[in-house]
Parts: C-alpha cells; sequence; structure tokens
C-alpha cells in the first residue's frame, strides 16, 4: 500500500470531538419478555421460578433494571457472617445477562 493511501485512511478516521453529536447514546438493556423467557428456559434445570426475581427500571416500562434472588434475600442475615459475602443479588444486580444468574445458581 503506498503511503498516500494510508494517510488518506488515516485522515479520513479522524473525529472531531468538538463537534455535538446528533443522536443521543443509546442505553440497551433486557427486555421483560427476555427475561421471563430465560426463567421459563432454565427452570427445570436452575429452578428459576422459584428464586430469580426481576425489577423494572422507572423510566422505561419495558426494559429489567435488576435481577434478585429470593433464596439469597430471604437469608440475607446469615449470609451476611459467611466468607465472601457479595450483596449483588440481595439488593439487584444491573448486569442482567443469561451468564450472571446462571453462575449465581
Amino acid at each position: 500500500m503506498s503511503t498516500q493511501r494510508k494517510h488518506s485512511l488515516q485522515e479520513s478516521s479522524v473525529i472531531d470531538l468538538d463537534t455535538p453529536c446528533s443522536d443521543p447514546p443509546t442505553k440497551k438493556g433486557s427486555v421483560q419478555k427476555t427475561v421471563e423467557k430465560w426463567i421459563v428456559e432454565n427452570d427445570k434445570e436452575l429452578n428459576t421460578s422459584v428464586w430469580l426475581k426481576f425489577e423494572m427500571a422507572a423510566d422505561n416500562r419495558d426494559h429489567v433494571a435488576t435481577l434478585k434472588c429470593a433464596v439469597c434475600s430471604r437469608f440475607r442475615e446469615r449470609l451476611q457472617t459467611m466468607r465472601n459475602y457479595r450483596p449483588a443479588f440481595i439488593d439487584g444486580t444491573s448486569n442482567v445477562r443469561t451468564s450472571t444468574f446462571k453462575d449465581h445458581a
């Protein structure tokens, strides 16, 4: 590749940080139907219908804000005394992914 070609590629990829962006950043999140589907699909293996709970985002009715564990919430006082205790699934974790609740189970 010639030197001129390399420079033209570099120049075309320059972003002007002083120019405001017309599109506001969008935050992706899991939709309620998706989380409900996860609960049904993983119920036989992980018994998710019993312990996996979720809360909806206050500003958007369709998106899930947090995942919680009903069992951990019930036994919070005992769990707090255990080594490596983390309140993520008691207070609610905002990491709404299948791998998150599968690892917790």
